[in-house]
């Protein structure tokens, strides 16, 4: 199966945990709902450049949408220390300037509202992101970092700076189960939950704290109330239409497929750079062991 089926299938079945009502429709027929998806063509996502709209342009800038315990912040980190965009660094060195990312500033905590993701972008924060983009500077901050899609898409506009959006997807129970592991144990950070920790892991799935169907909440910006189909099948026209689909499983694959997108280049020492990357300890490893698939916990 090639990279861009396996990765639309994936991404498709990703979106929600919908017991029994997440069937995979056909390529070919989610592409031909959404001309007609008033999500798509309603404001913030409007000011988001069409996946297949290609090539991307110089004006443009990256949005990675943060899916929570995905590989976000390795991949975000490796960018800049591996890739390189096309641009030269202000014309003075002759040398090629890195991709360089901006995590758009969140407003105050908001005491475990939003487990494992942190809170929305303040408003000086999305200004600031706004700013950068409308600074003149073609050389700076070409990849903006959000958890949070609809208010980042709203810093890009349609006639200048368009936004291109790209996302790692992973297993949704691996995903449940490793920020399930995060939120228990990082007692260091202020994703710790106290409550949790306290849960085993049928316990944690079976209480009102899990996360549900977070991806879908966050692709059609419906942060509580029930979810219906409707809203599974304008989440799947957002990631058809709007999101570059990276796994996170493919790691390797998925560089090469962002960096052709976006037109940046490896350095020529790339191989050794993500061996250093990787041996400076900057991809977390698994300290937990797996869920396996038919057991009660899966």
């Amino acid at each position: 199966m090639s990279f861009l089926t396996f990765s639309t299938v994936l991404s498709l079945s990703a979106v929600g945990i919908l017991a029994n009502e997440d069937a995979v429709e056909p390529q070919g027929h989610l592409r031909s709902l959404s001309s007609t998806s008033k999500v798509l063509n309603k404001a913030p996502l409007n000011l988001l450049r069409n996946v297949y709209d290609v090539p991307v342009q110089p004006s443009d800038r990256g949005l990675m949408w943060m899916i929570p315990r995905t590989g976000g912040t390795y991949l975000k980190e490796l960018m800049h220390t591996c890739l390189y965009t096309n641009n030269f660094d202000n014309g003075m060195t002759g040398q090629r300037s890195r991709v360089e990312y901006e995590d758009i500033q969140r407003g105050s905590p908001n005491s475990h509202a939003n487990i494992g993701h942190g809170t929305p972008p303040s408003e000086a924060g999305l200004q600031a992101a706004r700013d950068s983009i409308n600074n003149g500077d073609e050389s700076y901050a070409h990849v903006f970092n959000s958890f949070f899609l609809y208010e980042a898409a709203s810093i890009f506009d349609s006639d200048n700076h368009g936004g291109r959006v790209f996302a790692l997807f992973r297993h949704p129970i691996e995903r449940q189960v490793s920020l399930y592991h995060r939120v228990k144990d990082a007692r260091w950070q202020g994703t710790h939950h106290p409550e949790i920790a306290q849960m085993s892991l049928m316990e944690y799935v079976t209480s009102p704290l899990v996360n549900s169907n977070w991806m879908v909440r966050y692709l059609t910006n419906k942060r509580s109330g029930m979810i219906t189909k409707w809203d599974l099948a304008d989440a799947k026209q957002v990631i058809m239409e709007k999101v570059l689909v990276l796994l996170s499983d493919r790691m390797d694959d998925s560089i090469d497929r962002l960096a052709k997108y976006m037109d940046w280049n490896k350095r020529e020492d790339y191989d050794e750079c993500i061996k250093s990357f990787d041996d400076a300890g900057t991809k977390s490893m698994q300290d937990y062991p797996d869920v396996i698939e038919g057991s009660d916990e899966w």
